[in-house]
């Protein structure tokens, strides 16, 4: 958290396990005064529909209480999921990724 931008980082999997959590997560910040929130996605690895909805649903959430929100791109293979189903047209994704991540995904340390 750097001032009033919480950032939320996400990892495994997206999906009706988690999706309570990141909610919860989500309902949070926002509750407590976030002015805008990042939730990365570099870390995860699977998203099913239920995924969707907890990202749609904390978009709403956030338009609710004023408080800005975007998503850092997945990677590829998840990224593409996003753009198949066209969710990534209903989503604000930021157009940049972790400096350590490649446009594929692989990791630029050596």
């Amino acid at each position: 958290m750097r001032g009033d931008t919480h950032t939320i980082v996400l990892a495994g999997e997206l999906d009706m396990a988690s999706g309570p959590v990141v909610r919860e997560i989500i309902a949070d910040a926002c509750a407590n005064g976030a002015q805008e929130l990042v939730l990365d996605l570099t870390e995860i690895e699977f998203v099913d529909s239920e995924g969707f909805r907890v990202l749609l649903e904390g978009r709403a959430l956030c338009e609710e209480h004023r408080c800005a929100y975007c998503l850092v791109p997945a990677r590829t293979p998840v990224q593409h999921v996003f753009e198949l189903t066209r969710v990534i047209d209903r989503l604000p994704f930021r157009k940049w990724r972790h400096p350590e991540a490649t446009p594929d995904g692989a990791s630029t340390d050596s």
